[in-house]
């Protein structure tokens, strides 16, 4: 990869390579040659260009001190210029454990803590409504199912005094555990191999739901 990893944070964005150059300016480490009529060329040409001015300038511990230290300037100078409506500020208590968690994650990542419980959180609650809207999806697709049933006997001039009641119940017994089965997999493929406290949790409301209706339709569990 060589000198090219440290120029992963620049993108081709103007706003982003105009505030590099001017930090560039600021600090006078060294002077950009060779990008007459920089402020023409399109966003991915000045990139390539100043990415180039730099390494020409720079190599070494020099480049990538100086690189790191941009690319820490360029998140502070973004962070300042954020909506202030967009974040709140709040005083919480978390436990010891978990914060020093955010500090590995946030030091893994290189990104402020703050930045790290936000991103945490935001994919938490990104889990939680998948996971919602799954729910949602299986019981309108179980309540199809059964007005399905309903209407293909209704066409074919049938009634439930007609139909066996053994072979209704064994039906419903397999269309509740086929659901069941569902509600599993959804939990499993959402966390997979994640064997946290709340997996667990919904596995465990899952089978209470479906012994909670099997034993209000009077219907045997299947290996449950």
């Amino acid at each position: 990869m060589g000198d090219e990893q440290y120029f992963s944070w620049l993108e081709a964005n103007d706003r982003q390579i105009n505030w590099l150059v001017k930090y560039i300016d600021r600090r006078k480490q060294f002077y950009l040659s060779g990008i007459d009529d920089f402020y023409t060329l399109s966003a991915k040409d000045k990139k390539t260009l100043l990415s180039r001015a730099i390494k020409n300038a720079l190599s070494g511990d020099s480049l990538e001190l100086f690189m790191k230290k941009a690319k820490a300037a360029w998140k502070q100078y973004e962070r300042r210029n954020i909506k202030p409506n967009r974040f709140v500020s709040r005083s919480m208590e978390v436990d010891k454990r978990v914060y020093e968690d955010v500090l590995t994650i946030a030091k893994k990542y290189r990104i402020p803590a703050n930045v790290a419980i936000n991103e945490l959180l935001r994919k938490s609650v990104d889990l939680e409504k998948s996971i919602g809207n799954a729910e949602r999806t299986s019981a309108l697709s179980a309540k199809k199912a059964i007005s399905s049933r309903k209407n293909r006997m209704k066409l074919l001039g049938l009634d439930e005094k007609q139909q066996s009641l053994e072979h209704i119940k064994t039906k419903l017994q397999r269309e509740m555990y086929e659901r069941h089965l569902l509600e599993l997999d959804i939990i499993e493929n959402v966390y997979g191999r994640d064997n946290g406290t709340e997996k667990s949790t919904l596995l465990s409301q899952e089978k209470d739901r479906y012994k909670a209706d099997c034993v209000e339709y009077k219907i045997a569990p299947l290996n449950c």
